[in-house]
């Protein structure tokens, strides 16, 4: 599957942003965990949603939308990605059966939990609105700040308010 991010960094440039982003995550792919273990490949630039469709399938720097050049394109492109994620967790609500859970947790308390309640699906529902509610990034996130390592825009907001118009929004195609 592929999801498209909006990774914020600040920069001099969007050129130097898409580079930075790059070359940051090149070094994340390095570790053993890759990313934290939830994407194998990546384009910089958007990939397949890249507007020139010449660049869907190689790093660009095309799409990076500066805030100092484009604020209302800049907070616009955050408030997608954050209405994303509600979506995500609304449809993970949607799925969690809390009495179906706590019904687990007593078997395996009990001793009574068999191998096979490990794939109920509660269990992973559960798993993915914790991980949106501690601010894990993964596929679910749809917005990461590099500069602070955070899942929220709170922090590269308080930055802009103190004046820092430097931030960069660099759209990254991630395959999990």
């Amino acid at each position: 599957m592929h999801v498209i991010q909006q990774i914020a960094i600040t920069a001099e440039s969007a050129e130097a942003a898409a580079d930075t982003v790059k070359h940051k995550f090149d070094e994340m792919y390095s570790e053993s965990e890759g990313l934290g273990g939830w994407s194998d490949w990546y384009v910089v630039g958007g990939g397949r949603w890249n507007s020139d469709s010449s660049n869907q399938y190689k790093d660009s720097h095309n799409d990076v939308v500066s805030y100092d050049s484009s604020p209302s394109g800049f907070l616009e492109l955050i408030d997608k990605s954050l209405a994303c994620r509600t979506s995500e967790m609304e449809y993970i609500q949607a799925h969690i059966k809390i009495d179906t859970f706590t019904g687990l947790i007593d078997k395996f308390i009990s001793g009574d939990f068999e191998d096979e309640d490990r794939f109920d699906m509660n269990s992973y529902y559960i798993k993915k609105a914790a991980d949106l509610i501690n601010g894990t990034w993964n596929s679910d996130s749809y917005f990461y700040d590099l500069d602070n390592y955070s899942t929220t825009p709170k922090y590269m907001l308080e930055s802009i308010d103190k004046g820092n118009k430097n931030w960069y929004l660099v759209p990254v195609d991630f395959h999990f």
